[in-house]
Order: C-alpha cells, then structure tokens, then sequence
C-alpha cells in the first residue's frame, strides 16, 4: 500500500472497475479478501468510495469469517481491530440503528464473544469495537464461549461507556437492552443482572435505564393496577374466610368472594404456567409463594386446619407487601427491607444464646404455669412434664420476658421461685439488662451503617 497499490485501486474504481467481480479462482470478492487479510487501507478506499455498492449483508457476511482460523495470520489482531473498526462503521452509517434479525444478531453476538471484554492489559484493546457492536443491536444477554452472558464478563467502564454511546440527542436506544431472539424475550434479563451484581449495580443509575423503566411502567401500570386490585380483594376475602372458618361462622357471602377471587387468582397463575413461561415460572421465588396460598386454601376449604389458614394469611400478606414494593410511591419505603439479612443474622447470633439460657433455667429452674391459691404451695414446683420440648419452648419464652424486663404480668413471677432471693434477683435483671442493651445497640449500628453506605452511594 505504501508503494501506490491504493492509489491503483482507486484508479481503477474511477474508471468503472466493479469491486464485486470474483470468478473461480477467486471466489472471494475484493472487500472480502481485503478484510479477511487485514489489508485495512485498501478496506477503507473500498467502504469509501461511490462506485462500492456496499450493502449490510455483505459486511454481515465478512462478519462471520473474520475469526475463522483459516484466516489467522501474524499481527492479525492489530489489523483485525482496524478492519473491524471501518466495518462496524460502515454499518452504523448504513442504518446501525434499525432492529437486526435474528441471523445478523447472531453474528455481531458471535464476533463479540472474540474481543476483549474484560479489558486485559495483555490483550488489545477492544473497548470502542465492542460499544458499536452492542450500539448495532448486539445482545447484552448473549452467551459466551464459557457460557456467562456478555454483560456477566463486560468490563464496568466499557458497559457504562456503552449506555453513554445509547443515548443520543435525547433519543435513547435500547437493542442490546432487550433480547430479542425467535425463542427468547425478555426487557428484564439485563437489569436483573445488574440488581444483583456487586460492581454493575450503579450502573442502574445511568439516564439510558431510568428512561427504559421509566417507559416500561409506563406501558403496564394499568395492568399492575388492576392486578393490585384484584390480589388485595383477594388477601381481604382469605382474610374475611379464615375468620369465618375459626369461628365457625358460615357466611354465604365471604364463601362466594373467596371462591370466585382463588378460582380468579388460580386461573392467573394457571395461564403463567402453560402459555407464557412454561417450566421458567418455576425459576421465579414468588411464584412458589402463590402456589404456596393456593394450596394453603385448598387444603383450608376441604379441610379446616389452624395451620393451613395461619400459612394463607401470613404468605399471602407477603406477596401483597412485594407488590406494594413494586409501586414507585411505596419503593422508597420498602428500602428498609435490606437492612433486614443483617437484623436476622444479629438475631440468630443471639438465639443461640438465648436457647442455652432457656435450657439452663430448664434444667435449674423448674417453671410453674399453675400457681394454687394456697400459699404453702407457692414453693412446690411440678418436675412431671408431659411435654417436655413444649416446655423447653415455654422456658424460652420466659427467657424473652426476662430479657425485655417485663415482670408485670403473672406469666412471670421470679419471686415466686426458691432459687430467687433478692440478691439473685437484682443481679440476674442487671445482666439481662445490658446483654439486650448489646443486642438493641448492634442492631442499630447494623442500621445506620447502611444508612449511611446508601447515602455515600446517592
């Protein structure tokens, strides 16, 4: 090329050479071999020039042969970036921002899956290659060669410099958001990815995926509406129900109401299962939780069981609460949530201890849930338990109750007890006072820790 070979070929395209014309020997047209062989001069004169009639299916199929192995040769990633850098431009200026088909898309994904994602220093760097291919409508979603997904492997600062390339003068462009496949769809895949992973999730904050959910509740929120209606006349009526069946009340009315809105809320889950999401409903949590009420009031309406009806209430109140959480109104107030997996794992330190002191006062201290008004009784204790882990319970109970210092009740009556004298009395309040003082404090530390971790974040 440094010798004239380019000012040759542009010669010859003034002159009215076809840069398509191949024959047997040469099957391969000009553009084709140019690129395949890292000639990369020679594919800019050719992508340029007015008499090469490139059309998009033409680079979509240098696309596909450009990482052969047949066409590996010295040095070929420094020319590769190049030839690739002008094909990818060519198509931008083409129509880059028209939705691809499933073949093209399959293509640019596999061509992704060759460059550098994780932004090796040892590799060249891919980094502007790599946002027009996801700028073209490559998928985000798509796997690799190692079978994580591309945005899984994706460097932070190439993705985010990526959804800076998706917006453009106020106009956003979302193809390598959405997958869109013959078998897949899916708006969601790719911001459930970023809610759960530690590094990617600020990326949520980025003006390209405000808008995208932005739009998208603006799109269904009638139906969420709806679908919110329809669940809290249905928690009301398993409400109302199991009331009724406790007291054995039976009223017409709340029976016709809980029959229609479970035959209503079955049927919904029903058509989730066969015709949207077939065996991929089961790989979402909450739809275990709707089955789960489901059942619990089966079992409830053909046979009345305590349990049955506490699980219906109590899951059922869950699933209406994640639906509330899902309300831009109520999300901020459901934040307060995660700090809950740090309560739970102070609360479970602490049960442990909280056990071995309510075997202790088992063993030494043999409770009495039945006091007789006779006085010289006051000072006999019952060492014939019928139920021995209800009682285990109940001194855990008790324990609970020392812990808070509620001593009103006559649940409790330490004075009551032989072992007690006022000495060991103060002593034992003492310790039990500040033992729950250490637990309410690190539960508060636990909490302004997040508090404060959330507003270094904003």
């Amino acid at each position: 090329m440094n010798k004239g070979l380019g000012r040759c070929i542009e010669h010859l395209l003034n002159n009215g050479a076809d840069p398509k014309l191949s024959n047997r020997k040469f099957p391969e047209s000009l553009l084709e071999a140019a690129a395949l062989r890292g000639y990369y001069p020679l594919v800019a004169i050719l992508l340029q020039h007015k008499a090469s009639e490139i059309a998009a299916e033409d680079i979509y199929d240098i696309l596909s042969k450009l990482f052969e192995d047949k066409h590996k040769l010295k040095n070929h990633a420094y020319y590769r970036n190049h030839v690739l850098c002008l094909l990818l431009n060519k198509l931008l200026n083409i129509g880059g921002n028209e939705m691809l088909g499933s073949k093209e898309q399959n293509i640019l994904n596999g061509v992704l899956c060759n460059l550098n994602l994780e932004s090796d220093d040892d590799e060249p760097d891919d980094s502007g290659n790599i946002c027009q291919i996801l700028r073209l409508g490559a998928s985000l979603t798509s796997k690799t060669f190692n079978k994580k997904m591309i945005i899984d492997c994706l460097h932070p600062d190439i993705l985010s410099a990526h959804f800076d390339d998706c917006v453009d003068n106020n106009i956003f462009y979302y193809n390598s958001i959405i997958e869109d496949q013959d078998d897949k769809y899916s708006e969601i895949k790719t911001l459930s990815f970023l809610v759960n992973d530690a590094k990617k999730y600020k990326l949520l904050r980025h003006p390209l995926l405000v808008h995208f959910i932005h739009n998208k509740w603006l799109r269904i929120f009638y139906f969420f509406y709806f679908d919110l209606f329809l669940y809290t006349s249905f928690l009301l009526s398993i409400y109302a129900y199991m009331i009724s069946a406790h007291i054995n009340h039976n009223n017409s009315i709340v029976n016709s109401l809980f029959y229609i809105f479970l035959m209503l809320h079955t049927l919904k889950e029903c058509t989730q299962l066969v015709f949207l999401y077939h065996l991929k409903y089961f790989l979402d949590t909450s739809n275990y939780l709707e089955l789960t009420v489901i059942v619990s009031c089966l079992i409830t309406i053909v046979h009345q069981n305590e349990y049955s009806m506490v699980i219906a209430i109590l899951i059922s109140t869950v699933i209406f609460f994640l639906l509330l959480g899902q309300l831009p109104v109520c999300a901020k107030y459901t934040i307060i949530f995660g700090s809950a997996k740090y309560f739970l794992q102070y609360a479970g330190f602490y049960f442990i201890q909280f056990l071995s002191f309510a075997l202790v006062f088992y063993i030494i201290f043999p409770f009495q849930t039945k006091y007789a008004d006779n006085s010289s009784n006051n000072n006999s204790t019952d060492s014939n338990f019928d139920d021995p882990i209800g009682e285990i319970f109940k001194s855990l109970f008790y324990t609970l109750i020392l812990f808070t210092g509620e001593f009103s009740d006559r649940v409790l009556e330490p004075i009551r007890y032989p072992v007690f004298w006022q000495d060991n009395y103060d002593s034992f309040y003492f310790l039990y006072d500040n033992y729950f003082e250490q637990f309410t404090c690190g539960v508060d530390c636990c909490r302004y820790g997040r508090y404060a971790e959330g507003r270094q974040t904003i």
